[in-house]
């Protein structure tokens, strides 16, 4: 199947340029993205977008030089050519690997001709600095950050022209960003205190409905079947049986599907914390009554998600397996953008996950990934590379969830601003 969408994908993609610029015309684009995507050779789909992605220290010097050159490309467009950049950081400072990747996008940003300067808010026992040694030898200063007038800065530093967010705002926003002049990329009111997968899937398979009649394919190729289901309580099991009924609901609709294409898969269901990041809340299902015989641990593992906070709502996805494979063990792309440009990814694997399970969990671990017109030919027996067939879909099916979050985006910022949950 896949080599048919991508046979399409080439004999259409003066149709498809067209149509995503016609979206980013209207809804403008986000920053930065992530992609996690399933191939399961019978049909491939995101199942999940962040729009504040972590993860640039997995990335190779050749796809973080891809994604310096965007960044240049995106502040020249749609920021005014700044020259100074406040990086807003998560406050995980214990979380060395976080950091990471906060060091490996500075560079990014550094390499695309801007000065930059990381911050955050709440550094412990009120210090105004921590600096950190990291696994990889590289060191990371972050400042806490404050505000002069209208303007947010990191402490005794000068005021920087941009800010950019790689905190997902979680808790809402915190004071010292609130109503300050800066563009904040991407806007903070795409934070998780009030965005919502179950939005964001809706305007997904919208957009690859779109695409599919472009290329004249079945939409359910490329988006995975997805319900809300609120009024969860999974300490107290409340709203259990209603997700139960979800669960039966969704495998059902799932077993038409298989049984339209003759797919012999056993059909099952991801139940995903409704908002939110880290692989946490995160269950598997082939059945209903599975979510009623939880053990005590389980519906410990479901009841809360970053920062805390109690899951309510929840969203019943169609679980889609992985046929991508590290080292014989189940992997799946995760694919970043920058703007609207598809600058590279790296491969999630775990070894003690099937490729129908949550790859996103502690023991995971990560293998560089290029797209092929990245790469020399010299190159490409050095680095991990994706083939020409699987590099084209990947890469548009990221653009196809650009887009949704395009047009998320639009909406978002069209309510009322919200500033704590």
């Amino acid at each position: 199947m896949i080599r048919l969408i991508e046979q399409r994908l080439r004999e259409r993609q003066g149709d498809v340029d067209a149509w995503l610029a016609t979206i980013w015309k209207d809804c403008g684009v986000p920053f930065y993205a992530s992609a996690d995507i399933r191939n399961a050779h019978f049909k491939v789909s995101v199942i999940d977008t962040n729009l504040f992605p972590a993860g640039f220290n997995n990335l190779c010097s050749t796809v973080r030089d891809a994604a310096s050159d965007a960044v240049r490309d995106y502040l020249l467009r749609c920021a005014g050519n700044p020259r100074s950049v406040l990086l807003i950081t998560e406050m995980h400072t214990r979380n060395l690997y976080y950091l990471e990747n906060v060091v490996a996008l500075q560079g990014i940003l550094q390499k695309a001709g801007v000065e930059v300067v990381c911050g955050t808010w709440g550094l412990p026992d009120g210090s105004k600095q921590m600096s950190f040694d990291l696994p990889s030898g590289q060191k990371l200063l972050l400042r806490q950050i404050c505000r002069k007038d209208v303007n947010v800065l990191a402490c005794g530093e000068t005021v920087p022209d941009v800010v950019i967010s790689n905190n997902d705002f979680s808790n809402g926003i915190p004071e010292p960003l609130q109503g300050v002049r800066q563009p904040i990329l991407p806007p903070p009111q795409l934070g998780w205190y009030q965005r919502r997968k179950s939005d964001h899937f809706v305007y997904y398979k919208d957009t690859v409905t779109e695409l599919a009649r472009i290329l004249d394919l079945d939409p359910w190729l490329f988006y995975p079947l997805t319900e809300l289901q609120g009024g969860i309580d999974f300490q107290a099991q409340e709203g259990l049986e209603a997700l139960a009924a979800t669960v039966d609901r969704v495998i059902s609709q799932i077993r038409e599907q298989y049984a339209r294409y003759h797919i012999t898969e056993t059909p099952y269901v991801f139940i995903k914390n409704n908002r939110g990041t880290y692989g946490l809340g995160i269950m598997t299902a082939r059945r209903g009554d599975e979510v009623l015989t939880l053990n005590r641990k389980q519906r410990n593992n479901m009841a809360y998600s970053k920062s805390k906070k109690a899951v309510d709502e929840v969203i019943v996805q169609e679980g889609i397996p992985t046929y991508e494979r590290v080292k014989d063990q189940a992997a799946e792309p995760v694919m970043m953008s920058i703007g609207s440009r598809v600058i590279g990814g790296f491969l999630r694997f775990h070894s003690e996950q099937n490729d129908q399970e949550n790859l996103n969990s502690p023991g995971m671990a990560f293998e560089r990934l290029c797209l092929t017109e990245c790469v020399s030919e010299d190159r490409r027996g050095q680095l991990c590379v994706v083939d020409r067939c699987r590099d084209t879909v990947y890469s548009c099916l990221t653009l196809a969830a650009v887009a949704a979050s395009s047009r998320e985006m639009k909406a978002v910022l069209a309510k009322p601003e919200q500033i704590h949950v």
